[in-house]
């Protein structure tokens, strides 16, 4: 990513806020925060707190997609884990992208075929289960494109065993 002194992050689908807080650690000025989840933000703004820093953060609850234009942009965009649980791939891939000044940064599932066997049992279970909740697995080369098509480029790739991390930038 580079030096994060003094620039704004965007997390989307923040969790517990494991990425903001460690880039406050290293000079983060702000951080807007958006969960679909009340209770990760409660966590987050008591750890804050607990930090003294509950300035840096601005929080927003509910599908960014949807809320999107009432959220202003920043120099980073991190998606962890968010984009799997999401089904329109392209809708929340590029909205995201609209807001990135400069480091695009998505941590997502491999479209390998142990993922696809994995998330399928993952499915069934959950509608066994009477979940609403699903997960997704899109294609990397359509993400990759579609971040690329936005004027991005690959800085740094790594492929885990279920996982793909990837940061991008923007191209002059």
């Amino acid at each position: 990513l580079g030096p994060v002194s003094d620039k704004t992050l965007l997390d989307i689908g923040g969790g517990v806020g494991a990425i903001p807080f460690a880039m406050i650690a290293d000079g983060l000025a702000a951080v807007t925060n958006v969960d679909a989840s009340p209770a990760y933000h409660e966590v987050v703004q008591e750890e804050a707190e607990r930090r003294k820093q509950t300035s840096k953060f601005r929080f927003h609850s509910g599908d960014f997609v949807s809320m999107a234009k009432d959220i202003l942009a920043s120099n980073i965009v991190t998606l962890d884990r968010v984009i799997c649980c999401y089904e329109d791939m392209p809708a929340l891939v590029s909205t995201s992208i609209e807001k990135a000044d400069n480091i695009y940064a998505v941590v997502y599932p491999r479209s390998v075929w142990w993922n696809r066997i994995f998330f399928s049992l993952a499915n069934l279970s959950l509608r066994v289960l009477g979940k609403d909740f699903r997960t997704y697995l899109h294609d990397t080369d359509s993400v990759q494109a579609l971040i690329r098509s936005r004027g991005f480029q690959n800085r740094h790739h790594t492929d885990l065993l279920i996982w793909q991390v990837s940061v991008y930038e923007r191209v002059a």
